[in-house]
């Protein structure tokens, strides 16, 4: 996000709204633009949840801390909330000169965690993801991303938001999966 957006900032109880906000991924950092000109850096430790307008959607972020159970360390954006919940923590890496053969690169490094039954999952692949319901769940599951022609993939976690809504609806529908899901738009 290379310009200042339109977001919101909770704290505890109160809410801030209508702020132009900024997230820093590299340093997972959030910037305020004050309406004089200057730029803060908000203090993590305080800020609970904060959304950003972005692309014409909403990208809803809550912080993480102390990430005990394999759950996401400082911000991590959530794209599925119900029952079952889906993240993911955004984040770059430097790619050094000798690997590039010139100047270094930043690239953009996704990790999805799933909350299921209480446990934090991080899916690296669609293993991962079927691991987490039994086997008429994840038979289910098979079916639906095969006739629906689903690729599972962390690289792109709007598809992936979007696959995984697909299934875990599918699955509601035939009330095969026994969380029950509602699907908020985010």
């Amino acid at each position: 996000m290379p310009d200042f957006a339109e977001g919101n900032v909770r704290i505890g109880e109160y809410n801030f709204n209508n702020l132009k906000l900024k997230y820093d991924i590299y340093k997972d950092d959030l910037l305020l633009l004050k309406t004089d000109g200057f730029i803060l850096l908000l203090n993590k430790e305080m800020i609970d949840t904060f959304s950003l307008v972005f692309d014409n959607g909403i990208f809803r972020f809550a912080r993480f801390n102390d990430a005990p159970d394999n759950k996401p360390e400082g911000y991590a954006n959530i794209l599925f909330d119900s029952d079952i919940k889906i993240y993911v923590k955004y984040t770059k890496v430097i790619i050094p000169t000798q690997i590039t053969g010139g100047l270094p690169e930043y690239r953009n490094k996704n990790s999805v965690f799933i909350l299921k039954d209480g446990r934090y999952h991080q899916i690296d692949a669609r293993k991962d993801f079927l691991d987490l319901f039994d086997e008429q769940e994840r038979k289910q599951i098979k079916k639906f991303i095969r006739e629906s022609l689903i690729k599972i993939t962390v690289k792109d976690p709007v598809g992936f938001r979007r696959d995984l809504t697909q299934i875990l609806l599918s699955l509601q529908k035939t009330g095969t999966v026994s969380t029950a899901l509602s699907w908020e738009r985010l």
